[in-house]
């Protein structure tokens, strides 16, 4: 009988192949010459958190104002689960608080109901007051709101 345990194992040492670019950075006008529109291309499938979505702090560009930022993080809370995000701009902040009320996508519940309609109440009034911050007042938000009765 052969005993397997004592055969040569090959062990193949990991290797990396290092390219050399060139950085060459086209012009603007040299881009546009070799630059061709494919109709074909579909961004309907980008919702949400998408290439759109800034994912950085800075200006917020959908109240109009781009001196003030708007960074917001929503958390919604129960007994034993907790679920939240943050946005950049006034417009997703609106779109979560409808998912929240609605109980749609991210916010959605299981087979079992965890998060009151209360708590999405509280969240979503406090969603808008910072987006009422934010354009009415003009405040920079960065900041976090919670479902917590008490926050």
């Amino acid at each position: 009988m052969v005993d397997n345990n004592k055969m040569p194992i090959e062990v193949k040492k990991p290797f990396e192949t290092v390219y050399e670019l060139k950085n060459e950075v086209p012009s603007f006008e040299e881009f546009m010459k070799t630059y061709e529109y494919d109709a074909n291309l579909n961004y309907d499938d980008l919702s949400g958190g998408g290439i759109g979505e800034v994912k950085g702090y800075g200006p917020c560009n959908t109240c109009g104002n781009p001196n003030i930022t708007f960074k917001l993080a929503m958390v919604l809370h129960c007994w034993t689960k907790t679920k939240g995000v943050t946005v950049y701009s006034t417009n997703r902040a609106r779109e979560e608080a409808t998912d929240i009320l609605g109980e749609r996508g991210h916010w959605q519940d299981g087979p079992i109901s965890y998060f009151s309609m209360p708590n999405r109440r509280r969240l979503v009034d406090r969603i808008n007051r910072a987006i009422d911050d934010h354009i009415n007042r003009g405040q920079n938000v960065d900041r976090a709101v919670s479902s917590y009765e008490n926050d």
